[in-house]
């Protein structure tokens, strides 16, 4: 994603290093981040550059061919697969169901929540509380797996049993 927008954001002439990457953009939807960062953009521009952003983030990710999983994550997921799961996004509906494809994630997630789904994003709860109301349970009997503050901020509000932080060091 680093590469990505650094592509699209230079005609705004914005840099995105992961430092960036990581205050600005990681966990937040696209209408949230931009909206920050340029208060003067129109809707109508925020759909194409998040468009843009779409078809360059599956282009890249095609052409690079990288690990996308976190080592151990798709084993953990077939060893849990009785469970109920849901994926809760940032990421556009688009890059989700692809993301999806190529891991092979789609075979075990029965609900996906991404930015199109919601009317507030993460940090706001709502869209986990979709992916609750989805999957037919309370938040009491869900265990929510994060990785930016935003997700962090929003997991935490929709009073999962348990909150699970991950930081990407071993």
């Amino acid at each position: 994603y680093v590469e990505v927008w650094t592509d699209i954001l230079k005609v705004y002439n914005l840099s995105v290093d992961v430092g960036f990457f990581e205050s600005f953009i990681r966990g937040k939807s696209d209408v949230s981040f931009l909206r920050f960062l340029m208060p003067s953009i129109t809707d109508e521009q925020i759909f194409e550059v998040s468009r843009q952003k779409d078809l360059k983030f599956i282009e890249t990710v095609g052409l690079q061919h990288k690990k996308i999983l976190n080592e151990g994550a798709l084993s953990f997921i077939e060893k849990i697969s009785n469970s109920r799961l849901a994926i809760v996004t940032s990421c556009n509906k688009v890059a989700a169901n692809f993301l999806l494809k190529i891991t092979g994630l789609q075979n075990y997630v029965q609900v996906v929540i991404t930015a199109d789904d919601c009317n507030k994003h993460k940090p706001n709860p709502e869209p986990y509380l979709k992916a609750i109301t989805s999957l037919n349970t309370n938040s009491e009997e869900c265990i929510i797996f994060e990785d930016s503050l935003a997700g962090i901020t929003s997991a935490k509000h929709a009073n999962p049993m348990k909150l699970c932080i991950f930081t990407g060091r071993g």
